[in-house]
């Protein structure tokens, strides 16, 4: 036992407020005042707010902005390989197809922990039409319904 009576380990403490009056913190928890114009004390020092937790919001933002640059790499593989150049027009295609995923997962990610929601979101889609493998699909499924003959 300590010498204030308490159970060494026991998380509990007898804080006092400004105005005289103390009470039992079960937590350990920095005191709080009844009134927002006294400042919290502990012992007659004034203690520190707790700074707040940081969120990682900046998820989101970075898997938009990951899929942002996949859908201008897919249009820049369907223009080089519009020019002839098969070879560089398949290696931007797959990067742009590997930097797609990354950014629905990231977008994924930011959905389910909060760290950045509307980003995320963005990211998710956004990173689905940039895709060359599933825009070459979806394209390929909207043609057969539009009437047209293939290959015009």
């Amino acid at each position: 036992m300590g010498d204030d009576g308490r159970v060494l380990g026991d998380p509990t403490e007898v804080l006092t407020r400004s105005g005289g009056s103390s009470y039992v913190s079960l937590t350990g928890a920095q005191p709080t005042t009844e009134s927002a114009d006294e400042p919290a004390t502990d012992g007659g020092a004034p203690v520190a707010a707790a700074a707040p937790k940081r969120r990682f919001g900046y998820v989101g933002w970075i898997a938009l902005a990951i899929a942002v640059v996949a859908a201008v790499l897919t249009g820049v593989g369907v223009g080089v390989a519009a020019d002839g150049e098969f070879v560089t027009g398949t290696t931007v295609a797959w990067v742009a197809i590997v930097l797609s995923g990354i950014a629905v997962a990231g977008g994924i990610l930011a959905l389910i922990a909060g760290f950045g929601r509307l980003p995320g979101a963005l990211a998710v889609v956004l990173g689905l039409l940039a895709n060359p493998f599933l825009l070459t699909r979806l394209l390929g499924a909207l043609e057969q319904f539009s009437g047209m003959p293939a290959g015009i």
